[in-house]
């Protein structure tokens, strides 16, 4: 049975990675699917893959989308591979293979696709 303190430190995690998951991106349209992981599996063993998101132009995001830093010559531009949104190098410094866009070896993804859409997708097939 868990202690009190540890009670309220699991609850105030949970309201944190709530708010995360609200606050990162509002229009992300991978938040908007119903897929599950195990469906996602399937299509991807299927070698039935889906159309990798539409980048959006450089030329219309002058600032970061997750920290909205502006990007500068030394602060540059990166698209996010699973969303295809712009994002700045700290904003999008994580790999991970994207097996639904048919990227088995690791691609470039923002902090959000990979918390939210790639990372519980391979913790819900090792069965964490």
């Amino acid at each position: 049975m868990a202690t009190k303190p540890e009670t309220e430190d699991k609850e105030k995690q949970k309201k944190v990675n709530h708010g995360l998951r609200n606050a990162a991106l509002e229009d992300c349209a991978l938040c908007q699917e119903s897929i599950s992981s195990s469906e996602l599996a399937a299509k991807a063993r299927d070698g039935d893959f889906e159309d990798p998101p539409d980048w959006v132009p450089d030329e219309v995001c002058s600032y970061c989308t997750a920290c909205k830093a502006p990007f500068t010559v030394i602060r540059r531009k990166h698209h996010c591979r699973s969303c295809g949104k712009i994002f700045c190098s700290r904003c999008s410094s994580h790999s991970a293979p994207l097996p639904r866009y048919g990227q088995m070896k690791p691609v470039r993804v923002c902090t959000h696709c990979y918390m939210f859409h790639v990372t519980p997708f391979y913790s819900d097939r090792a069965g964490i």
